[in-house]
């Protein structure tokens, strides 16, 4: 009568896979389940908050509106310890001439290179052409698009943020690979979004 038992090679190589799996397994949850187990305080509101404001400051690229104006992309300036955001643009630009007379609802839209931060924060838009902070606020950068600091069409908005609501790790891969292996993603992101103010009143 032949035998039926898997010779003793296949069933070694099935544990191996078996310990190999249960291991990497074991791994991610560790590693998925660090903001929980290990690191239940890196998310607080403001830790959020002053990770938003690191790395918009590095980043400066978001989404800016107004009351009957589009977003658009434009280059956020941050000045240390201050809660204001700048932004130069010139004035034929549609948010220039939105604020111009009165200072509008703005929107700021913002999200990390990385996708590992997402933010949208509410304010007010207003024109502030205040010869002290263009001075302040000037550079290379924005010298190369105007004439000089007096420029007849610079023009310098200012955006005073009030609430904002800000998501890190919001990534759909990560929370596909969570539900794989058996996490519920929605537990783990409770620490990882807040809704914040960010002006200081």
């Amino acid at each position: 009568m032949q035998s039926t038992e898997a010779p003793r090679s296949v069933l070694l190589e099935e544990a191996i896979f078996r310990s190999h799996f249960f291991f990497f397994i074991t791994r991610a949850r560790l590693q998925l389940d660090l903001p929980h187990a290990m690191k239940k305080t890196m998310s607080t509101n403001a830790e959020l908050k002053a990770k938003f404001w690191d790395t918009l400051t590095k980043e400066r690229t978001a989404m800016l509106g107004c009351t009957g104006t589009f977003p658009r992309p434009m280059t956020a300036q941050v000045e240390d310890g201050q809660s204001t955001i700048w932004f130069f643009t010139a004035r034929e630009n549609d948010l220039a001439e939105a604020t111009e007379t009165k200072s509008q609802d703005g929107l700021l839209m913002f999200t990390a290179k990385d996708h590992e931060m997402f933010a949208t924060v509410g304010g007010t838009l207003q024109q502030d052409n205040d010869p002290a902070v263009i001075e302040r606020l000037w550079s290379p950068f924005v010298a190369a698009w105007y004439s000089g600091k007096d420029d007849p069409k610079l023009r310098l908005l200012r955006f005073d943020p009030g609430n904002a609501e800000i998501w890190q790790n919001a990534s759909s891969l990560i929370a596909g690979i969570k539900m794989l292996i058996g996490i519920d993603p929605k537990k783990t992101f409770e620490d990882d979004v807040a809704t914040v103010r960010l002006g200081k009143g």
